[in-house]
């Protein structure tokens, strides 16, 4: 998991929902041959996953950071092309979802948060998720940069280790998107709380992936996330 402060303020303010991918995710590992391998999404994936405009500059600029970085922290390697034909037809498979604040009396917005994200993470944790990072997104970076538009804004970054194990023997590449990042958020002056993560079939069409033993996890988890949301978010 990785991030840069500045490109990430300067694209959540402009596009909440990058937030799916705050912090960006990449898988590192080793092949039969014996070399490194490392793999992270492109722009254009990052673009259609969060419906952000490929030509977005912060976004170019992102991607750029992180292709320099690669060159160098690997200088005698060499970028790869994709073996598998992404079915995604440029979808981006996001998940979202609305939910009405109501403060109790004497009640804060501060409360009100805690109380959900205790739930959250009580509902989640026994059915085996792990929540590796945790941002708190007004904290860590808008009050740097003085931007109060958000009551709160933070994301989680959700793993399931008897999903990610059994994908990644098979498709290694499925780093790019693990953990799952989960952003939720309230703006100042709104009434609803929004939140939203990228659906596993992201993993799927762009990998191109048909197995049953990788397909199966992934969609079991997601759905339990789901009616977790449904159930704690009406």
């Amino acid at each position: 998991m990785f991030m840069n402060t500045d490109l990430t303020y300067k694209l959540l303010k402009k596009y909440p929902s990058f937030g799916a991918l705050t912090p960006l995710t990449m898988s590192i590992w080793e092949d039969s041959s014996g070399n490194m391998n490392i793999a992270t999404l492109t722009y254009n994936g990052m673009a259609r996953a969060t419906k952000i405009p490929p030509n977005d500059k912060d976004l170019r600029a992102y991607a750029a950071l992180v292709h320099k970085a690669l060159r160098k922290a690997m200088p005698n390697g060499h970028f790869k092309k994709m073996f598998t034909k992404p079915t995604h037809q440029n979808r981006s498979f996001q998940i979202n979802f609305t939910s009405e604040v109501e403060l109790e009396d004497d009640a804060t917005v501060e409360d009100f948060i805690e109380d959900f994200e205790s739930e959250f993470e009580g509902e989640l944790e026994p059915l085996g998720f792990l929540f590796p990072n945790y941002t708190n997104v007004q904290e860590e970076i808008f009050d740097d940069y003085e931007y109060n538009a958000y009551d709160f804004y933070h994301t989680y970054s959700i793993c399931k280790f008897d999903v990610i194990y059994p994908v990644s023997k098979y498709h290694p590449e499925a780093g790019a998107w693990a953990p799952c990042s989960f952003y939720l958020y309230k703006k100042k002056g709104e009434k609803s709380m929004h939140m939203g993560f990228l659906g596993v079939e992201n993993w799927i069409t762009t990998l191109d992936i048909k197995d049953r033993q990788s397909i199966k996890p992934l969609k079991e988890a997601q759905g339990m996330i789901v009616k977790v949301l449904d159930e704690i978010a009406q």
